[in-house]
């Protein structure tokens, strides 16, 4: 049997079966597109916004997983070889946390999934990124406020002379 949730369709196996209506596809494409800009835009990776929209757009989450993973690889990369190309890459530190990203990664996605079969439940996949996106939320505020109080302390908080 399927049942509906959120407009989009399940098994009774929980796999996605996705409606490939016009409508659907410009909302995807769409939704890409804004959330590609803010990624470019504040520097982030795509996965961090896409991750919630994905959810919200009712991807299953080993889905979401996957499209995520996809979308920080292409943003880094492309990321890099803009870098790269400015001669701005120290690849000295760009290697060790590469290498180091790379195992990580490999022991994050290896130790979701054994939690995944061994509770079977999917919902560990959504509750591991929101706990990401809150751990994220919580960094990004600490250094956001640490460059406030050292902007107020060096006398440079503001924009300056734009014409500069």
């Amino acid at each position: 049997y399927q049942r509906r949730v959120h407009g989009t369709d399940f098994t009774a196996r929980g796999e996605y079966s996705p409606t490939w209506s016009a409508a659907a596809i410009a909302k995807f494409i769409v939704t890409g597109l804004i959330v590609g800009t803010f990624a470019g835009m504040l520097g982030i990776g795509g996965g961090l916004l896409l991750s919630p929209v994905l959810i919200e757009l009712g991807f299953h989450p080993k889905q979401l997983s996957a499209i995520s993973g996809t979308a920080v690889l292409v943003t880094s990369a492309s990321a890099l070889l803009i870098f790269a190309f400015a001669d701005m890459v120290d690849w000295d530190i760009a290697w060790v946390f590469m290498i180091l990203t790379f195992f990580g990664t490999i022991i994050g996605k290896f130790g979701v999934d054994a939690l995944v079969r061994k509770y079977k439940k999917d919902a560990i996949i959504i509750i591991t990124v929101s706990a990401f996106l809150v751990v994220c939320a919580v960094c990004m505020t600490i250094q956001g406020v640490r460059v406030v109080i050292d902007s107020i302390a060096e006398d440079k908080l503001g924009l300056g002379d734009l014409c500069a």
